[in-house]
């Protein structure tokens, strides 16, 4: 087994969640990753300081210039097993904005030739850019025996296309759900004669494995939102808030006047959201909260306290914005937000519900 990650496992080098990306290769150090390629979401402030401090360089190598990833990484990588050798090349495409004007093919061409020189069994390319890119430099390398195409776009793990020399291209997968078994047969001479892919999806049927339990535990304290602490200096007064004058109050308080609406919500997905989160015991990623929860990071929102335990799932408030001065005045005032797709597509991103519809979805939710 040889285990290879493609880049951009990070969700953004910079923003809430760039944290994420030092995490996950410290568990890819720790579960003892052959080699790791990068993509630019993956350079988080102190990225390299932590590659530096962790002294794990080696398993690193990138075709992105030293300038962006502020360490001097190889292009390639040989990765040595009983029988046979692997050689992998990194590739990032130049239309991904990596700032580098190299020619693709040109420096491929170097790689391969390097490759061989080494007289390695195997060679295979990761790929970080879109699949129709890759399938047409493929064409002219039929050298490659393996392609691999990651561009952290979540998709699920697939066979894109075989070439007609029996050399795979497949995608890298949807953050580790699936499990892709690639067979490639050669004969002696170096001819590449067959090649297989099977696909394995990781189902909540296929128990955890408890080497995995710590590493996860370690991730999600590492996402952990801080507990809320009491200001240093009581609020200046006089002069409100937007939160204090117009609080989160949850959906129960719905309840009294929209009786109707309110059963409707209760039986869709919004009112059980927090329970998928505990169920995955992710309970505390911040990550995750932002749309299992309402009002979450904003003023009288949910803040992981039992202060805050009425505003679990995806409330009435979630979507048309706080309820409290409606309420206090009795419903005479009306001042909430207009629901557009927008609304929606806060949670239900491309990468979380690619199947999203709006005008299906909005006669589902009450």
């Amino acid at each position: 087994m040889v285990l290879i990650d493609g880049g951009n496992f990070g969700e953004a080098a910079s923003g809430p969640s760039a944290w994420k990306s030092c995490e996950l290769f410290k568990i890819m150090h720790k579960l003892k990753y052959d080699a790791v390629t990068l993509g630019l979401r993956d350079l988080s402030p102190g990225f390299a300081d932590s590659v530096a401090k962790w002294n794990v360089q080696e398993v690193l190598f990138s075709s992105l210039p030293a300038a962006v990833t502020k360490m001097n990484l190889p292009p390639a990588k040989v990765v040595s097993r009983s029988g046979f050798e692997l050689g992998l090349i990194s590739l990032v495409s130049p239309n991904g904005g990596t700032g580098s004007t190299y020619n693709v093919e040109t420096f491929l061409r170097e790689q391969i030739d390097a490759l061989g020189a080494q007289q390695v069994d195997f060679q295979a390319v990761v790929y970080l850019g879109m699949p129709h890119e890759l399938i047409a430099l493929s064409k002219k390398f039929p050298e490659i025996d393996l392609w691999l195409q990651s561009n952290g776009n979540h998709r699920p793990l697939s066979l894109i296309e075989t070439t007609m020399t029996n050399a795979p291209i497949v995608s890298a997968g949807d953050r580790g759900r699936e499990v892709g078994f690639i067979t490639i047969e050669k004969e002696k001479n170096g001819a590449r004669v067959a090649s297989s892919f099977h696909q394995l999806i990781l189902t909540d049927r296929i128990a955890d494995s408890p080497r995995a339990v710590p590493l996860i535990e370690g991730f999600r304290k590492a996402g952990k939102p801080p507990t809320p602490t009491a200001p240093a200096t009581p609020p200046k007064s006089p002069g409100a808030s937007n939160g204090s004058l117009n609080p989160y109050i949850g959906s129960i308080a719905c309840q009294n006047c929209h009786k109707d609406i309110f059963a409707k919500w209760e039986k869709t997905r919004h009112a059980h959201a927090f329970a998928t989160l505990t169920a995955k015991r992710e309970e505390q990623n911040a990550e995750c909260l932002e749309c299992h929860t309402t009002g979450f990071r904003e003023e009288t929102g949910y803040s992981v306290s039992a202060a805050t335990a009425h505003l679990v799932q995806v409330g009435c408030e979630s979507c048309h914005g706080r309820g409290g001065f409606h309420v206090r005045m009795n419903g005479r005032i009306s001042n909430f937000v207009k629901i557009t797709e927008t609304t929606c597509l806060r949670c239900h991103t491309p990468k979380q519900s690619p199947k999203f519809a709006f005008t299906e979805a909005r006669l589902k939710v009450h």
